[in-house]
């Protein structure tokens, strides 16, 4: 799409307007800036904390249940990004970040877990190979996904020049557009394209970030 036209049905108004935060958005906004910082104060004592008293060794209880209960969630995970990518859903973008953590979680725990034992081999070579490539992808993917609803509200916008950078692109904060005017389905089409092609005039994942 090339930038400063507006795709089909798409009220540049409408989608201008839903880029600026209203008063309540910027109250929750704050607020979950501040939780998340606060959570931060906490965690950094209670990790100094655990450092000093956690023993190098413990007998865990309900050690399978532990890990097949880990993979169910990534199966249930993976399910779902197989249903949303291969039916474009936007949803894609949600699941794709979900199993990207769950699949670093999962190799840190099999490798830290597995030292010293006769197959931390065995668990090394499944994070490097299998868990973490997979990861990485899945990261690919959901950046994509959001350099191109970046470029689509930045030319719905009437924007001149290449869209912001992703960590400089403001949160959609209400309702675009009405039925009317189409303009939901229109920013759908356009964006859920995103893991088949990157915006035209820009390389498959977009410019540099």
């Amino acid at each position: 799409m090339a930038s400063g036209d507006d795709p089909p049905g798409v009220d540049p108004v409408a989608v201008h307007h839903a880029s600026t935060p209203s008063p309540s958005m910027k109250m929750i906004n704050r607020r979950v800036s501040a939780l998340a910082a606060t959570a931060v104060v906490f965690m950094i004592p209670w990790m100094i904390y655990l450092g000093l008293t956690l023993p190098q060794r413990y007998d865990a209880r309900q050690w399978e249940l532990v890990w097949i209960g880990f993979d169910v969630f990534e199966v249930a995970v993976l399910l779902h990004i197989a249903w949303s990518a291969w039916f474009r859903r936007q949803l894609t973008l949600v699941s794709t970040i979900v199993a990207a953590t769950l699949l670093f979680s999962d190799a840190w725990f099999d490798v830290i877990t597995s030292i010293g034992n006769r197959d931390e081999w065995v668990t090394l070579a499944t994070a490097l190979l299998g868990e973490i490539p997979l990861a990485l992808f899945f990261l690919w993917v959901a950046r994509r996904i959001l350099l191109r609803m970046v470029a689509v509200i930045h030319a719905a916008e009437g924007g001149s020049g290449p869209p912001p950078r992703l960590r400089d692109a403001r949160v959609l904060t209400q309702a675009i557009g009405s039925g009317r005017t189409g303009t939901g389905g229109a920013l759908s089409t356009e964006v859920t394209g995103s893991v088949r092609s990157g915006p035209e005039g820009q390389s498959g994942d977009g410019s540099a970030r």
